[in-house]
């Protein structure tokens, strides 16, 4: 009897253990209770598309189904490319009580983004985003990309998304239940809060010492602080979100003209506080000046170079 119920036992791990291997292969995630936060990105399948011309019913009908592979980063990560990438993974719910989820994609910069919910191989639902569109065709008012998510009870919801982009291919996917989504993401917005909050007073106590000593690097500093904070919260999607939702051209312009900013008056601020023009005369006229005038000049030039140039150009400044 009891060598019976071990061989059971046995059989029962075998097949739980070979089910947990075959959601893996196959990049299914399960959703159980207890969990509000699931990681899609580590379990998803990528497909390069070099010319962009992939369809999601030819991908549907299983056109290029060997050409899909797995990463093993947590994130995946292409750098700058050219190309067009699908990621794609699978969904089960096995909660009990919960049947509508959020969907995050925590990367504020990409130019478009396509998102099909597949149920029983038909396109249950498809959106399409992007910091190139306004922001109003986005289904949640929200900084990052999300997507509201139902899943019945024991189904499968596939999910399809198609990146194009002039910036870093990566692309952190995750799943949440609303009430855990809501909690991380008031700790979220507290620190940035914090942290824009103490650039803003430190923005205006250096104005003030401006105005009081009349030193030319203060107005430099003022400035840094300026394009800084500007450059933090563009890169965090804020901006886009509260300040200019419609504006995408100047969204995408104002990512390198800020960081460029940032770079120049940090320069110019190191340079007078210090006074290298007195104590390293020979840094101050052979690369100081150099080099302020070229970070100005590419400045100007991130309204006519298109996002990855002007990227390349801020690169061979550091050179």
């Amino acid at each position: 009897m009891l060598t019976q119920l071990t061989r059971l036992i046995c059989l029962f791990l075998l097949a739980l253990a070979s089910n947990l291997a075959l959601a893996e292969n196959t990049g299914r995630v399960v959703l159980e209770s207890g969990t509000g936060r699931y990681v899609l990105s580590a379990q998803m399948e990528i497909l390069e598309d070099p010319e962009g011309d992939f369809r999601i019913n030819q991908l549907l009908a299983g056109t290029h189904q060997d050409q899909w592979y797995r990463t093993q980063e947590a994130v995946p990560n292409m750098g700058y490319n050219k190309s067009v990438f699908w990621f794609r993974t699978t969904v089960r719910n096995l909660h009990p009580s919960r049947s509508e989820w959020l969907l995050s994609i925590d990367y504020p910069m990409h130019d478009y983004l396509d998102v099909y919910l597949i149920q029983n191989s038909k396109i249950e639902k498809s959106y399409h985003v992007g910091d190139k569109l306004p922001h109003s065709h986005r289904p949640i008012d929200h900084r990052n990309f999300l997507f509201p998510l139902s899943i019945p009870l024991t189904e499968d919801v596939e999910i399809y998304i198609r990146l194009e982009t002039a910036g870093s291919i990566k692309l952190p996917v995750l799943l949440w239940e609303e009430a855990e989504f809501i909690k991380n993401d008031q700790l979220y917005i507290m620190g940035q809060g914090i942290y824009v909050g103490t650039m803003v007073v430190m923005f205006f106590y250096n104005l003030f010492l401006f105005f009081m000593v009349r030193n030319r690097a203060y107005l430099f500093y003022i400035a840094y602080l300026f394009f800084q904070t500007g450059a933090f919260s563009i890169s965090k999607g804020l901006v886009f979100q509260y300040i200019w939702p419609s504006w995408t051209t100047w969204n995408q312009l104002s990512v390198n003209f800020f960081l460029g900013g940032t770079v120049t008056f940090a320069l110019l601020f190191s340079v007078y506080f210090l006074d290298s023009r007195r104590y390293t005369p020979r840094y101050y006229y052979c690369d100081a000046e150099r080099h302020c005038l070229w970070h100005l000049a590419v400045m100007a030039g991130s309204f006519m170079l298109p996002y990855d140039m002007s990227w390349y150009a801020w690169a061979f400044t550091d050179c």
